[in-house]
């Protein structure tokens, strides 16, 4: 994986350097950040929603009383 800014006007001079190189390029594909990757990179980890872990265990912990 290759991140760079300006994606768009990289790609033609990472064939032509890959070209000079003699090395083939398979596949390319070609993405913008969205909200979550640029979340990551600020913080270092993933959004999550802690009310929601909250209510999965909360659940969870009803479903074990029925259970019995």
């Amino acid at each position: 994986m290759l991140t760079v800014k300006r994606g768009e006007s990289v790609i033609p001079r990472v064939f032509d350097a890959a070209q000079r190189l003699g090395v083939e390029i398979a596949s390319v594909s070609m993405r913008k950040p969205n909200l979550e990757d640029v979340f990551i990179k600020l913080t270092g980890r993933e959004i999550r929603d802690d009310s929601a872990t909250e209510a999965k265990e909360r659940i969870r912990i009803y479903m074990r009383g029925k259970r019995r």
